[in-house]
């Protein structure tokens, strides 16, 4: 009879222990799923918060640039950056992304090319990463391209304007392009 109450208190003190540690186990998932819905919910405000300031950021530079101060910043007058964005768009096939309008992407091609910045500086001013900053340079780089032979006429060496024919100070560095154009001539004549 010993042996039966023995075995039943073994059976009864397993149970319990099972139950004791199945407890446990629920009360740690339920104390790490709090603090992991308590931790996403910071991190999403955290988050919303960080990205409505980057926003508002971008906003403040894309107001300087269609005032006055723009043409500070991209060499332009506001006028003639809207229509090359208007341009870019229409013949050269520039698109706003999902998050970045044209004259965005525009003037961040303008800022690295009249500042001779590099990517990074870009990065901290408008709040963008180094990637998207890059994609959306070589972005604009195609669609001037595009429209490159449109509006860009380049000089074939031929003729050199009077300014710099007469001036002292440019002329000595096209002279020598002058002399390879003669010669370049009496070869294939």
């Amino acid at each position: 009879m010993d042996d039966q109450r023995n075995l039943q208190f073994h059976l009864a003190l397993i149970r319990w222990r099972e139950r004791v540690r199945m407890t446990l186990i629920h009360v740690v998932c339920l104390v790490v799923y709090y603090y992991i819905v308590k931790f996403r919910s910071r991190r999403e405000t955290f988050d919303r918060s960080l990205t409505l300031e980057k926003e508002r950021v971008r906003n403040k530079i894309m107001k300087e640039i269609s005032s006055s101060e723009g043409r500070k910043i991209i060499r332009m007058s506001p006028k003639a950056f809207l229509d090359l964005c208007d341009i870019l768009q229409r013949e050269g096939g520039l698109l706003p992304t999902l998050r970045v309008s044209v004259e965005e992407q525009v003037a961040k091609t303008l800022y690295i090319l009249t500042h001779n910045v590099r990517n990074r500086e870009i990065q901290f001013w408008f709040r963008r990463s180094g990637e998207t900053t890059s994609r959306h340079f070589h972005r604009v780089l195609r669609s001037i391209i595009r429209i490159g032979e449109k509006y860009l006429k380049q000089p074939d060496g031929t003729h050199i304007p009077g300014q710099i024919l007469g001036s002292n100070r440019f002329y000595p560095y096209f002279k020598v392009k002058d002399i390879f154009i003669l010669k370049f001539r009496n070869m294939h004549t």
